[in-house]
């Protein structure tokens, strides 16, 4: 087993490409002349090396898929150790700053593209949101992360695309996606996206499509049923 996770650990996998994840944007800037001061520090706490190595950011949950379909990531990764998922190379990412590179955002449907330096499945993606109450002067914490509902992920040359719809957000919120390996070795990529929602969606689409008063898989499945329809619910 120490010897299948050291040869998958130094193999590149991908990360979260849009909304950017903190590291994919970090490297984007330049690993070694960063535009913003939030990379400036990472480099400044951890070096260079990490914004290269960028598409692997690993840790592992070693299960059957079943396990892994339904890992309790909050067993194991501690918080405050969100962004990094516990990794100690990529720690200078758990920084609580309130300037982070966020990508401007809005509520209701969302497609997700993660990019895949090497694609795998059988795999699976899950994502969560920052709670309506999170403080982002405060440590990534679980209980402040609701998990988002996903539709199966569609692998376009090396990016896995899947649909998710935003609940209603204003400010600044991070998005968290893992892409979890079905394999024995359990090997799993993190990606922590800044995001910024502004004064918030205010309008009759937030994503509670089917209207109970609740964002879930309904909403999702109402969405992409409508897809590319004239269906005015899901026209957001």
């Amino acid at each position: 087993l120490a010897a299948s996770l050291l040869t998958t650990a130094v193999m590149g996998h991908g990360s979260l490409a849009s909304p950017p994840s903190r590291i994919y944007s970090a490297f984007l800037e330049g690993p070694e002349n960063p535009g913003s001061d939030a990379v400036r520090s990472v480099v400044e706490i951890g070096g260079t090396q990490q914004l290269y190595d960028w598409n692997e950011l690993v840790a592992f949950h070693p299960g059957d898929s079943e396990f892994q379909r339904n890992v309790p990531y909050w067993e194991t990764i501690p918080n405050g150790r969100l962004a990094s998922a516990g990794n100690p190379k990529y720690a200078a990412f758990d920084q609580v700053r309130g300037d982070w590179p966020a990508t401007s955002i809005e509520s209701g449907p969302y497609e997700f593209r993660w990019f895949a330096t090497t694609p795998h499945d059988p795999s699976v993606h899950r994502a969560f949101i920052t709670t309506d109450d999170w403080d982002p002067s405060q440590p990534l914490n679980w209980a402040q992360m609701e998990e988002l509902p996903l539709s199966p992920p569609v692998l376009e040359g090396n990016e896995y695309l899947f649909n998710s719809i935003l609940p209603r957000r204003s400010g600044r919120h991070v998005i968290y996606v893992i892409w979890q390996r079905l394999d024995p070795v359990g090997e799993g990529f993190y990606a922590v996206a800044d995001v910024d929602f502004g004064a918030g969606s205010t309008g009759p689409c937030g994503g509670d499509l089917d209207g109970d008063g609740r964002i879930g898989g309904a909403d999702l499945t109402k969405l992409l049923g409508a897809w590319g329809s004239t269906n005015g619910a899901c026209d957001c």
